[in-house]
Parts: structure tokens; sequence; C-alpha cells
């Protein structure tokens, strides 16, 4: 399901398999439902025997819908929705929800997969070896860590010939979040709410592990929980912490190089491809298996189910948003 306005164009033309290049499929997914509901029908429909794509719930059929934009009045029908969370909260609309990490225990009504990698990621040129001389942030500016902006931490760093790219190109809002080919380091600490941030994917650190790029992440859920071992990430919880960091890992370059061989490695189970693959099983297993169960209630209990959902939706969505912007923050005392 997704608002008519927001279909892409190819959609609509281009039959199952065609395909968007990355340089286009980079401009579009900007939104939550087009990085969740349009990418995903995108790289499904070319497997799918019966997908469709529109703005209505279908009857007797599994309807996906991002969360913000599955409002009351679109919920209304005894239809099987999933939802895809993204960075929001668990709709009480839905019938099935889908997370972007699985720092919870995956239940009958609830699992995850991971969030699509950025489009068309360039990245970081081999010639450039081991050599540690820039320091990026791929993400908006609003959620860095207030002291990676400092005058003291970028004066640090240039005193080590480091510099600092904050991903903004023109004095704009506009970023090259998929150019990597002069990133030595990713830099990606925030003090989100501890409720904002068990809702965050682990993108930062797939897209930096699939542009050969080692990372130094704050200690966010979905982080560690894909972390194996030392050379997947370093974990800073501040601006000194984070300098100490990136100056580590330009003295041990054969470090510096097993992490970029490491996060090549890691990056495989994250392509398009596999996550295709990801989305089908998920699909064909938790999500069929919940439609089935619903498929076996009377259309009255159905419409008593949708009747709660409807009730239940504003109170969770208000409780959400006072743990996600007045909740405990994940690094107290920091800005």
């Amino acid at each position: 399901m997704c608002p008519a306005p927001l279909i892409w164009p190819e959609l609509d033309a281009a039959p199952a398999g065609a395909v968007i290049p990355d340089s286009r499929l980079d401009t579009l997914c900007r939104l939550p439902v087009e990085c969740w509901v349009l990418r995903s029908y995108y790289h499904l429909r070319p497997h799918a025997q019966v997908i469709s794509l529109g703005p209505k719930m279908q009857a007797n059929r599994v309807n996906i819908a991002n969360v913000y934009d599955l409002g009351r009045r679109q919920r209304l029908g005894a239809g099987f929705v999933v939802t895809t969370q993204g960075d929001g909260y668990r709709s009480a609309l839905g019938n099935f929800n889908i997370r972007q990490n699985g720092i919870e225990a995956a239940t009958p009504t609830q699992d995850w997969v991971p969030h699509w990698l950025q489009p068309g990621i360039r990245p970081r040129l081999a010639e450039r070896g081991t050599t540690v001389a820039r320091v990026a942030y791929r993400g908006h500016p609003l959620n860095l860590l207030a002291g990676l902006k400092t005058p003291a931490f970028l004066q640090a760093l240039a005193a080590q010939d480091i510099s600092f790219d904050p991903g903004l190109r023109d004095g704009t809002d506009n970023a090259d979040w998929n150019d990597y080919r002069d990133v030595d380091v990713v830099v990606a600490i925030r003090n989100a709410t501890v409720a904002d941030a068990r809702n965050k994917p682990a993108s930062k650190l797939v897209n930096a592990w699939a542009a050969g790029v080692p990372a130094v992440l704050g200690p966010e859920p979905a982080y560690r929980e894909l972390r194996k071992g030392a050379l997947d990430y370093i974990e800073a919880a501040s601006a000194d912490e984070a300098l100490q960091a990136i100056l580590w890992l330009k003295k041990h370059p054969d470090r510096y190089q097993a992490m970029v061989q490491n996060g090549l490695e890691r990056a495989r189970s994250f392509t398009d491809a596999a996550l295709t693959e990801r989305w089908i099983n998920l699909l064909n297993g938790p999500v069929a298996r919940a439609f089935h169960v619903w498929q076996q209630r009377s259309l009255l209990t159905r419409y008593r189910d949708v009747a709660t959902m409807v009730l239940e939706e504003p109170r969770r969505k208000k409780q959400y948003e006072k743990e996600r912007d007045h909740g405990e923050r994940l690094l107290p005392g920091l800005a």
C-alpha cells in the first residue's frame, strides 16, 4: 500500500524485472514508504506470482504498508495488514509487524528484515591503501553527536593531517551518502533516546562494510546485534573515544586492512539479492502463517479486532513519541 502520488513512475511504466539504475534509485529512496514499500516491491516483483501496488487495501490479500502511511481511516475494513515499522513505532493497526533490527525476539505477529543497502554505493578507492586522512559522517547532521562538530575535535583531527567530511554538499542538506571513494573512516555517534535507538537499523555499519571503510560507531543495539568480533567496528561513546579510535587505526595499518576485508565479507549477507531472499522467506514463512491464522477468524471477529486496533492506535503512538523524545538517553550528560 502506497499513496498514489508517491508511486515511482518506473513502477507504473516498466514491466517486472526492468532495472532502475542505481543513480536513479538513490534519488528515489528518501521517504520511509519509498525505502520500505516501494523498494521492496521493486525487488520482489520479479519473484512473485501475484503482486500489486496501490493506495487501497485489498480484501483477502497480504497488504504491506509503512507505519506512517497507515492511518485509522485507511485501516477501516477487515483486511490483513503487515506494517513496516522502520524508525517508527509498532502500530496497533497491523496484523503483523516487520522491524528493521532483530533485537526483539520474533513472535507469531512480528519478525525482522534488514534495511536495504544505500543504493549505488561508491566504494573507497583501492589506491588509498591504509591511509587515514579523511573521516566522514554519512547521515542527517542533526543526529550527529555535538562533540563531533566542535572546533576542538576538528582541530585535533587536523593536527594529525585528518579532515572531516560531514557528507553534505553545496552548503545544503543535499547529501552524498553513497559516496565513500575518498573516505578512510566512517564515524557515526548519536545520543538518541534508548527508545529511539531500539528502533534504528544498522545501516551505517552495513553501508560502511559494503564500501570497504572501517567504522567508529556509538553503542546502539542494532550495531551490537550484528557484531561478531573486534574487526566489525570500533565502538565509541564520546568525541574523545572516537578520536582515539581514529588515531589507533592510523597507527595500525594491518588492523585497518583486516577491518576492510572483514567488512567486505560481512556485506555479502546484505546485498540486494541476499535481502530479497530474506524478504521472500519472511513472507512465505512467518507472514504466511499469521495470514493463515487470520483467515480462520470469522468476519465478525476480524471487524472486532479492527475496532480494537483503531481505539488503541492513538495511545500507542503517543506513548512512543513520549519515550522517543523525552526518555532516557544512550549517552547521559552528552549533547
